[in-house]
């Protein structure tokens, strides 16, 4: 889809249009349709609606919807119909996305549903620490990041939390934070993780969960 959508702005098929150059325009034209028809088929079990909506632009039913129609090129006939009402993909508003910052939505308010319901067994797995920040940097190309060393009482650990565009690095030095101890290690920006710090967000702010007690580091959580 890249290498097309090169292909596609790198020949500027509206500067052929212009010029009536319409035999080398409709060549193009034709060459990233076929792509689209393939990709149509290749993303069909992980994105079916999606693709189920390319396949109506391009007149297409379900009897090519196979791979081996996927392995061949000049499928598509000439004079087939394309009808193009929306966009499947509509433009993104980059002022939007910028202030949803990387979380996903908040429903405020909002309790969750039976089929989000935990067992108590399963919550007591969780081991949930208190700890201290002993330093904190940003990583490297990326602001939203911040790489911290805590102390677990007696252990020192690396954790990275999103949490860069509401801390700096030193706002979060010496201050006591809940942090999940037994998760899996993560590599997140090529840096190692071994642990996640508990916050509360709404779409606007977040803040760190700490304790209300001056409670040693490696205090249990439960």
């Amino acid at each position: 889809v890249r290498a097309t959508n090169k292909f596609f702005n790198d020949t500027a098929p509206w500067v052929l249009a212009r010029e009536g150059q319409r035999e080398k325009l409709g060549g193009i034209l034709y060459a990233c349709c076929e792509v689209i028809r393939i990709v149509s088929i290749i993303l069909y079990p992980v994105m079916p609606r999606k693709m189920k909506e390319v396949r109506t632009i391009l007149s297409l039913d379900d009897s090519t919807l196979n791979l081996e129609s996927a392995q061949k090129f000049f499928e598509l006939q000439a004079g087939t119909p394309i009808t193009i009402d929306k966009p499947v993909f509509p433009r993104i508003d980059s002022k939007a996305t910028a202030a949803r910052k990387e979380r996903p939505k908040v429903d405020e308010g909002k309790v969750m549903g039976d089929e989000n319901l935990v067992d108590i067994s399963e919550f007591a797995r969780l081991d949930m620490r208190v700890a201290e920040v002993l330093e904190a940097e940003t990583v490297s190309g990326t602001d939203k990041l911040l790489k911290m060393q805590i102390d677990l009482g007696g252990e020192k650990r690396q954790i990275v939390a999103g949490i860069a565009q509401y801390y700096t690095p030193d706002r979060v030095i010496g201050k006591k934070v809940i942090v999940v101890t037994n998760l899996k290690p993560a590599v997140i920006r090529g840096v190692e993780s071994n642990g996640m710090l508990l916050a509360a967000y709404t779409s606007k702010q977040l803040f760190l969960i700490t304790p209300e007690g001056d409670l040693p580091p490696g205090a249990k959580v439960s």
